[in-house]
């Protein structure tokens, strides 16, 4: 039997490799988002987000593309929108929930 080499290294959905092995990370974004009031729950793709303690603005890494992005609170009107993100790139979601 003949030798094996070592596996190829893992690849994006984009068929791209970064040279560490990993994923390349030009297939990914940032969504910046900054909510009042600032304990309002955040979930992009329904996915839930809180950011670190401290800090005003919740950064998230996403794939480049269209994301939902939902922020509630109750005794808010809850706030939904697409958010489309680009590699590379930080998008930034500045929202001011309403009372109901």
């Amino acid at each position: 039997m003949g030798r094996r080499g070592p596996p190829p290294p893992p690849q994006d959905p984009r068929g791209q490799t970064d040279p560490r092995g990993g994923p390349s990370t030009a297939a990914y974004g940032t969504i910046a988002i900054r909510v009042q009031p600032a304990d309002a729950e955040v979930s992009i793709d329904g996915e839930n987000w809180r950011a670190p303690g401290g800090q005003e603005r919740l950064v998230v890494d996403v794939a480049e593309g269209s994301h939902t992005v939902e922020i509630r609170k109750t005794g808010f009107r809850t706030y939904v929108t697409q958010v489309e993100v680009r590699r590379g790139e930080s998008t930034p979601l500045n929202v001011s929930l309403r009372e109901q």
